[in-house]
């Protein structure tokens, strides 16, 4: 799917969001991860950061980047940002993997366990990703700063973050403690799955908006998903294996204008 927006990072270096933002954006980015883990159960993203969160036209949040790239290779280097990814509170932006591939994240959303834990990490070092990337959208900057790999992981292991109400006086307590929940150092301390957390951030937003974000139907979402496909494929040139993929779109929806259009092209160029 394109995206003709920017990134939410790039909003970020404006200043802090309200609240109101804040928590629909996290919520969406809740509902991301909800979707991709009943696509791969199990899965992990890794990388969520505010560089990797799309906002649509209609300021829909998409979250992206599914794959790690960039990597330093010593502890000992200084770490140095990206020019893309360059931030307004001036800490560091790019990825890390570890030397043996097995630890691999953006250093200023990287949980405690993935710099020292020998198991595999598991969701709840993306709910603590996320609970830094919603501290920087209610704090302006991030709970921490630092140059080298090292200071970043005694960070994330040891400070505690200052305290979110003290740096935005429109942050509710009921808010600070769903983020510090996200940023507890212990994974069993903070949220068990996605739908917890956004379950709670809902409920917020409820409390302090009256708003219930709405959320696409589950068979929509299938429909959309073999439709992009599906002209992935005609884009492609396999324009037969685009025709099954329309159908069974259509089979789901079969009136999809879309996936009809779609579709016609699809024919055309068999033609």
């Amino acid at each position: 799917e394109y995206v003709s927006g920017a990134d939410l990072s790039r909003r970020l270096r404006q200043g802090p969001l309200d609240v109101r933002s804040a928590l629909r954006y996290s919520i969406q980015i809740c509902r991301a991860m909800i979707h991709a883990r009943s696509k791969i159960p199990g899965f992990i993203h890794r990388d969520i950061k505010p560089a990797n969160c799309l906002l649509t036209s209609d300021d829909t949040l998409k979250l992206t980047d599914f794959g790690l790239a960039k990597a330093v290779a010593h502890l000992d280097e200084p770490y140095e940002a990206g020019s893309e990814e360059a931030d307004a509170a001036g800490a560091a932006q790019g990825t890390f993997v570890s030397q043996a591939g097995r630890r691999a994240g953006t250093l200023p959303y990287m949980a405690p366990e993935a710099f020292t834990s020998k198991a595999e990490v598991d969701t709840r070092c993306d709910i603590y990703s996320l609970g830094i990337s919603l501290y920087r959208m209610l704090a302006g900057k991030l709970p921490f700063e630092a140059r080298h790999v090292r200071d970043w992981m005694f960070h994330h292991l040891f400070t505690k973050p200052q305290d979110l109400c003290e740096l935005n006086s429109r942050v509710p307590r009921d808010l600070r403690a769903i983020v510090m929940k996200c940023l507890a150092k212990k994974p069993e301390d903070r949220y068990d799955s996605f739908e917890d957390l956004e379950s709670a951030l809902g409920q917020m937003l409820w409390v302090m908006f009256g708003e219930r974000l709405p959320s696409v139907p589950k068979g929509d979402m299938e429909v959309w998903e073999l439709c992009n496909k599906g002209l992935s494929y005609e884009r492609l040139g396999r324009s037969h294996e685009a025709l099954a993929l329309f159908e069974a779109a259509l089979g789901l929806n079969p009136t999809d204008a879309e996936t009809l259009c779609n579709q016609g092209v699809a024919l055309d160029s068999l033609s």
